[in-house]
């Protein structure tokens, strides 16, 4: 299965590179594919137990282009350096609203594109469309709902 083009070893190359950049050496990430209905409204999502550094980003098959897929791919990583914020408080919802400002910038440096107010190419929705996220903090699960335009 491919995503924008990239076979899950290039992905999961990708998420190796920003794993050593967000310093995020110690865990142990794997990568899965997803169908779009198995994360509705989203480009990807994450399992994790943090205090086994361990971690499954799963990203969906429909990322519209590559600043997209790795905009989810540093999303996901970023809600693992964030992972003490507690689920459905204020602080979580500061930190969401973090990631949500610092992903799209590393896609956009890393694509060698300056910064812009738009999240991602093609498919984005706008921003009444913003985000839901849900987190099950007993099963350590994060589902980030992120199809959405510039906010």
């Amino acid at each position: 299965m491919k995503v924008c083009g990239m076979t899950g070893d290039q992905v999961q190359g990708l998420v190796r590179y920003w794993q050593e950049k967000l310093r995020l050496r110690d865990w142990d990430i794997s990568v899965e594919f997803v169908d779009p209905r198995d994360i509705p409204d989203s480009w990807g999502s994450n399992e994790y137990e943090a205090d086994l550094l361990r971690a499954k980003i799963k990203i969906s098959t429909d990322q519209p282009s590559m600043r997209c897929l790795i905009d989810t791919i540093c999303h996901e990583l970023l809600h693992l350096m964030f992972h003490l914020a507690e689920p459905e408080t204020p602080e979580m919802r500061i930190t969401e609203q973090g990631i949500v400002r610092i992903a799209p910038v590393l896609a956009e440096f890393y694509l060698g594109s300056l910064p812009s107010t738009k999240r991602c190419e093609g498919n984005c929705r706008s921003s009444a469309a913003r985000k839901k996220v849900s987190r099950k903090r007993s099963g350590r699960s994060t589902s980030t709902r992120r199809k959405f335009g510039a906010g």
